[in-house]
């Protein structure tokens, strides 16, 4: 048996056990990030452009679903442009959360495997660098970060226990200084774990991060397969993904777009009770 949770225009949680499966449905104004910023008729949602209504921090829906990632979801909805407006995209996605409904970052869960080493002296939280013994199998880009206290069998993810961007690597006395971005944030000794991390997009955009749109409503569909990843992937459920909502963002700051019928479900398989 499963549980179902719709979210009306009305505000209103329905919770009972049925063998239909777990869907939310983003209908409720109120239930959105920045829900006072949208406008709101008949079910279709307008956001405005943002020289008439400045907003940060896109839309997201407050209200998530369980989610079991050994099964597959369809991300949906509908969406056209402001009547008159220029031309515009969307960036179409889900907020994944831990079981704590702590959102994961990517940066918490997108690793490079095979990257574990050591801290070759403690750091402490206002270092700006820090020394580790070995980093053959680091790429060092301008998006890679340290995480501590790692485990080989990536039983950390997600690890939030990270530091600020690399700024430079160099090999010194034998072992590798490590120039960060900010400060190290973190306390740990000599011998501490550490993987190298990858920075990537803020959400899980499965529907999209480049979605054109026309004057008519358009149907946006992404079916996410079972399975998780520990890379910022867009198609496939970042690790340790346990609840999910929902996120719409305008791309373009001179035009608005128009949105309806958004789902997050989860697809019952045929023949499956």
């Amino acid at each position: 048996m499963k549980r179902i949770i719709t979210i009306g225009c009305v505000a209103v949680i329905s919770l009972c056990v049925s063998a239909e499966p777990v869907k939310l449905e983003a209908n409720n104004k109120a239930r959105f990030y920045n829900g006072d910023k949208l406008k709101c008729e008949n079910g279709e949602f307008t956001i405005m452009p943002w020289k008439e209504e400045q907003v940060r921090g896109g839309y997201f829906y407050l209200d998530s679903i369980p989610v079991d990632t050994t099964k597959k979801y369809r991300l949906s909805g509908e969406f056209k442009l402001i009547p008159g407006s220029q031309a515009n995209q969307i960036r179409f996605g889900i907020v994944p959360s831990s079981a704590q409904k702590r959102q994961i970052e990517a940066r918490s869960i997108f690793i490079n495997p095979g990257s574990e080493t050591e801290l070759a002296s403690d750091c402490k939280a206002d270092d700006t660098s820090i020394t580790l013994k070995d980093m053959g199998n680091w790429k060092g880009e301008n998006i890679s970060l340290v995480a501590f206290n790692v485990k080989s069998d990536q039983s950390d993810l997600p690890n939030n226990n990270i530091t600020p961007t690399i700024k430079s690597i160099v090999k010194k006395d034998g072992v590798f200084e490590v120039s960060l971005t900010g400060k190290c944030g973190k306390n740990y000794p000599a011998g501490t774990m550490v993987r190298e991390h990858f920075a990537g997009y803020s959400y899980f955009y499965a529907g999209g991060v480049a979605v054109p749109l026309t004057a008519d409503w358009k149907k946006t569909e992404a079916i996410i397969p079972a399975g998780e990843v520990a890379e910022a992937s867009i198609k496939r459920w970042w690790v340790g993904t346990k609840y999910a909502s929902v996120i719409i963002e305008s791309k373009s700051t001179d035009a608005g777009i128009m949105f309806r019928n958004v789902k997050l479900e989860e697809i019952e398989e045929q023949g499956l009770q």
